[in-house]
């Protein structure tokens, strides 16, 4: 990921692919963790969604000079916007209805409305410690997913003086047995990083098998495209 370096030879591969009946794949793994399947199931409680919050500190640019440092970036973009895709598909992702804000490089903050629902996505090579999140507030619920690991911690919504006080005690129980039983899961699965990639890499067999559909539309691996690029364009971020 990204699957090229701009939407244009996006399109151009796609339209090859189509003719010689081959299936194109970026490796966008975060939709295929099992913390997206969670989420998935709890938000048919939630009616729709209000708000996603993406956070993502990444330690790829240590040492890098500034171009680099945006460059990274640039590619991780593809992420959190695969994953609006594939939670929301029907969703209008138009790029054009996003602000970009970049400080600095290396820093990038982008806001705006997708569908329904607003979102943000901050990427920073800075912040400290790293992580790798997302968000979801629904009227019923809170849902955050941690891309590292590949879990989600669900909150059901309640309104009362009792859960006001127990919600933080009762989130930091949750979240301690939801990730140690994912890390013994994926000692078991003997899956050290990555989580996700094994899923995407067993349906993308299955489609060139002739077995089932492409993992990611065709449809999907554009929209990522054109709104890395023009997210990227309007911060002016360095193209990897």
């Amino acid at each position: 990921k990204p699957v090229t370096a701009t939407a244009a030879e996006t399109r151009a591969l796609l339209a090859g692919a189509a003719e010689k009946k081959v299936t194109v794949c970026p490796v966008h793994q975060y939709a295929f963790q099992p913390g997206i399947a969670a989420l998935r199931a709890a938000a048919a409680e939630w009616h729709e969604p209000l708000h996603c919050r993406f956070t993502i500190c990444s330690a790829g640019g240590v040492g890098a000079d500034d171009a680099t440092l945006d460059a990274v970036v640039a590619d991780i973009l593809p992420h959190p916007l695969s994953v609006l895709c594939a939670l929301w598909p029907d969703q209008d992702q138009h790029a054009s209805r996003w602000t970009v804000h970049r400080t600095r490089p290396g820093e990038l903050l982008v806001s705006g409305i997708s569908g329904t629902m607003t979102v943000e996505m901050y990427i920073s090579m800075s912040s400290r410690p790293t992580r790798s999140e997302l968000d979801v507030f629904g009227r019923a619920g809170r849902a955050r997913i941690n891309f590292f690991h590949g879990y989600a911690v669900v909150e059901r919504g309640r309104v009362s003086r009792h859960d006001k006080i127990m919600q933080p005690l009762r989130y930091a129980a949750r979240s301690l047995l939801t990730a140690g039983g994912n890390l013994v899961r994926r000692a078991v699965r003997r899956e050290p990083a990555y989580p996700g990639l094994r899923p995407l890499m067993q349906a993308f067999y299955s489609c060139a098998a002739g077995r089932a559909p492409p993992p990611i539309p065709p449809r999907d691996v554009l929209a990522v495209a054109e709104m890395r690029d023009r997210i990227a364009a309007a911060g002016g971020l360095t193209m990897p």
